[in-house]
């Protein structure tokens, strides 16, 4: 994932995790969380959703039932 692609700009990823199916992908930033749906044809990714979590995760964790997405701050 390039930064200036799939809708994002100004991203310094630090973190990512995928669902079980790869239908969907988890990029933590800087500050931020983005929500990344996955073409299962060729891989593209495209932003769903950005999420502003403000502590600069650097770990990002789905739950065994995917119903809940952990982030851990850098200074939490």
């Amino acid at each position: 994932l390039l930064d200036g692609t799939a809708g994002v700009v100004d991203m310094s990823p630090w973190a990512m995790a995928f669902t079980a199916d790869s239908e969907y992908a988890y990029v933590v930033s800087d500050g931020e969380v983005f929500v990344f749906d996955r073409n299962p044809l060729d891989g593209t990714l495209t932003l769903l959703q950005t999420v502003h979590n403000g502590d600069g995760g650097i770990a990002v964790k789905l739950s065994p039932d995917e119903n809940h997405l952990y982030v851990a701050g850098a200074f939490a």
